[in-house]
């Protein structure tokens, strides 16, 4: 690898410049003896790499002194740890190329990364193998060998000295870093010793060295006016005093401390540190990562920084983590810069922002492998957690924001064709930004993000949180009685076009407007005063009346427009007007539709006991009938009736029935012989007598002989009883009722519900200064259709309800809901 970054002595630089090709071989070709030593430093001509050597100086067994390139591969002695390159091989930092790699497989300088725990150099060395010369000529070390970290050493065997407690080094000694590159320490003067109460193996390094600066990665293409001397030491972060460097507590880093000037050059950075003054570099070998106070004269589109903390990361591993995200969530990712800037940096005139705090910057953001200090067109991308101060102005807003953002986040990029940042914080109560004019204020912090762009026009800044729209400065611009406007939950946005503030109103903006709930407010200042307006669209009122949830105020230069929906029990009447310094005119118009309805006194007959008296009437359609037994109303009809006509006693079977019974005289005699009936006689002879014994069978022998008589028969006979006489008497039947009736007589009376007909018309509803009223015009038409025409009508509220009132001449007032 062919470097062309100076970082050495001028001294140095001249030898190396000067220095030997491994193609020169002074036995061949030009009649050399081999044996020969033409330069004096015993090495054969043969063998000898560098037979120009300076008579007298220290060569190696090729014959090379330290500035000398023996193998060509661009790597001086004194730091090519593989003086056997291979013509046409690349090669590390270390002079090795990938088949020579000393290390190769043991962690070593190649393989070795930041952070990995193992040692920059990729050493196991133990306290007993410092100083050990390899087959090189180098002798290695190790700082702290058990540590978390430990540092790999080398230097040629010719510059150690062993002392009681340690090692001292003359002479140029490296620092083995990650990825197979080294740190030079020129000119070093340098003890290494050990220390047991802070660990095990060498633990402290003091003396003097050039500031050492890596040739790779930033450095590739540094340069520097010079190479300052400077006391070198190696101590834990928390140790390091009196350096304001990001350092971690428990990692060692080296700090070099120096009084005189130093300028490096960065491709298009350059970076001063003014002499006079005792200055410190510290380096963190394990990236390597290098903090220099300075000042940053140039850099990538940035205005220069004085007295400011300077960071380099070689390989791009400064870590930066966004702080607060809000609003630029997508945009403000984390990422690993190659530089760290402590201090005031200002992003130039294209964006305007300025960072005060600590800042991280990717030089490589395409990760195309290709810094910005090789390929300016590349750009730089940074990050800030820092408070920043933001200017805003735009072509059509006549003045300027300056808005402190405190506790911020930033990312930006800046590339020859764009520049532009994101950035989100909070701005305090008292540090708005916005000028006086524009009246907006808030209480407490609220978020804050935005957008910057070299094009102003497109950048933007909004914020989130509770404002305040002041009444004092709206007042003179509408000529209107205001009060401040709080406004919680709100978005504000600052664009081209001006500053918009949406969110919920939690209080009214006027005295003459109130607010019953929560309203949307939208209020707007850009451009001139007469694009300026404020709106609230919610549940407003109007001197206490009521305009729904629906309702819209809009103030702007003109006064304030209000419309609403006033409601009634039924019906939304649609109210809009306007509320000026001459106070409220508020108006809305609803139909209406009034029955006339009234008593009316007529004449007429009545039939009414009250009022006309009763009359005594014989009359079946008043009275109904009754029933009567007349013989002069109803006639005479034949009856047979005990109660009416009496009774008779009579001998009648048929009447009165027959009895069975034995009775001579009604039913006649019969002639019988029959000593039961009749009796007996006594006969007197014995012939008498003997013939009645036998013919009776001696049956009955006593000479008696029955008498025939004359005996009654028997037969029904008429029973005798007493039977209903036959009479005229008088007939029963149906004849008018006699009663009281009602008399009917001519009177006045009054119909209470009397229908005159029906008012038809417009009610004008209107809100003023003194609260609600209205005005009522219309037509009234009677029940046959003739209408006048009524125009005086009016509102009535006293009920609480209002009502359309009108005078019908002659009937009165009358109202009804509209």
């Amino acid at each position: 690898m062919s470097r062309t970054t100076a970082f050495t002595s001028l001294v140095l630089f001249a030898a190396l410049l000067g220095g030997c090709s491994a193609s020169t071989d002074a036995s061949q070709g030009n009649g050399v003896d081999p044996a020969s030593d033409a330069d004096h430093d015993n090495v054969p001509a043969a063998q000898d790499k560098c037979p120009e050597a300076a008579a007298g100086e220290w060569t190696d067994a090729q014959g090379c002194g330290e500035s000398q390139d023996g193998d060509g591969d661009g790597v001086p002695t004194d730091q090519d740890l593989c003086p056997d390159t291979p013509a046409g091989e690349a090669v590390d930092g270390t002079g090795c190329s990938a088949s020579q790699d000393p290390n190769a497989g043991s962690g070593g300088a190649a393989g070795a990364s930041a952070g990995t725990g193992g040692s920059a150099g990729g050493s196991n060395a133990t306290p007993g193998q410092d100083g050990a010369v390899a087959p090189n000529g180098f002798a290695s070390f190790t700082l702290d060998p058990k540590g978390k970290l430990p540092v790999a050493l080398k230097t040629l065997a010719k510059n150690v000295k062993a002392l009681q407690n340690g090692f001292q080094i003359d002479g140029s000694l490296l620092v083995q870093l990650p990825k197979g590159q080294q740190l030079l320490l020129a000119e070093a003067h340098i003890k290494l010793e050990y220390d047991s109460a802070k660990g095990e193996g060498l633990q402290s390094v003091s003396g003097t060295c050039r500031v050492p600066f890596p040739a790779f990665g930033l450095g590739e293409n540094a340069s520097f006016d010079d190479l300052v001397y400077a006391s070198i030491g190696w101590d834990l972060g928390k140790n390091i005093e009196n350096v304001d460097a990001p350092m971690q507590d428990d990692r060692h880093y080296f700090y070099l401390t120096f009084s005189a000037g130093l300028g490096m050059n960065l491709g298009t950075a350059k970076v001063s540190v003014p002499g006079g003054t005792s200055n410190t570099i510290v380096i963190d070998p394990f990236d390597p990562y290098l903090f220099v106070k300075g000042d940053l004269l140039s850099f990538g589109g940035l205005s220069p920084i004085d007295d400011a903390g300077i960071g380099m990361s070689w390989q791009g591993l400064i870590p930066f983590t966004p702080a607060n995200t809000w609003g630029v969530e997508q945009q403000a990712k984390p990422f690993n810069g190659h530089l760290w800037l402590e201090g005031g940096i200002s992003l130039g005139p294209k964006i305007p922002l300025s960072i005060s705090g600590n800042t991280v910057i990717d030089v490589d953001p395409n990760d195309d492998g290709k810094s910005v200090f090789v390929d300016p067109a590349g750009g730089i991308q940074l990050g800030a957690n820092a408070d920043l101060a933001v200017s805003l102005g735009y072509k059509k807003l006549p003045i300027t924001l300056d808005i402190p953002v405190a506790s911020a986040t930033v990312v930006a990029k800046l590339t020859d064709q764009e520049q532009w940042a994101y950035f989100s914080g909070k701005i305090a109560p008292d540090k708005t930004g916005l000028p006086p004019v524009i009246p907006v204020s808030f209480d407490q912090s609220v978020q804050v993000a935005g957008y910057l762009n070299s094009d102003i026009e497109q950048s933007f800044l909004k914020a989130e949180g509770s404002y305040k729209i002041n009444a004092s400065s709206i007042e003179a611009w509408t000529g209107i009685n205001l009060s401040d406007l709080g406004v919680a939950q709100a978005d504000l946005t600052i664009d081209k076009n001006g500053v918009l503030v949406t969110g919920t109103a939690t209080t009214s903006f006027a005295p003459v407007v109130g607010l019953n709930g929560n309203a949307a407010v939208e209020a707007f200042f850009g451009g001139t005063p007469t694009n300026w307006y404020v709106t609230m669209d919610g549940q407003l009122a109007v001197k206490g009346i009521d305009l729904s949830a629906n309702a819209h105020a809009k103030l702007d230069s003109t006064g304030m427009f209000v419309s609403g929906k006033f409601q009634t029990p039924l019906s939304l009447v649609d109210m809009s007007g306007n509320i000026t310094k001459n106070g409220v005119d508020i108006q809305g118009k609803a139909q209406v539709s009034i029955p006339i309805v009234a008593g009316k006194e007529i004449a007429q007959w009545v039939t009414d006991a009250a009022v006309c008296g009763t009359e005594a009437v014989t009359d079946a359609a008043v009275c109904g009938y009754q029933t009567v037994t007349s013989g002069a109303a109803c006639g005479y009809k034949t009856v047979t009736s005990a109660a009416q006509c009496g009774t008779s006693y009579v001998k009648d079977g048929a009447k009165c029935g027959y009895t069975y019974a034995k009775d001579g005289a009604a039913c006649g005699y019969t002639t019988v012989t029959s000593a039961a009936q009749c009796g007996v006689k006594v006969l007197s002879g014995w012939a008498e007598c003997a013939g009645s014994c036998i013919s009776g069978g001696f049956t009955n022998c006593k000479c008696e002989k029955a008498k025939t008589c004359q005996v009654a028969k028997s037969c029904n006979v008429e029973n005798s009883c007493s039977v209903a006489n036959t009479c005229q008497v008088a007939a029963s039947c149906s004849v008018p009722a006699s009663c009281q009736k009602v008399k009917t007589c001519e009177q006045k009376v009054t119909i209470p519900d009397f229908d005159y007909g029906t008012f038809v018309g417009e009610v004008t509803v209107k809100i003023g200064n003194s609260g609600l009223y209205g005005d009522v015009s219309g037509q009234y038409c009677t029940t046959n259709n003739s209408c006048t025409t009524i125009a005086s009508g009016s509102i009535d509220m006293t009920s609480g309800t209002p009502k359309a009132c009108v005078t019908v001449p002659g009937l009165g007032d009358f109202c009804g809901q509209f």
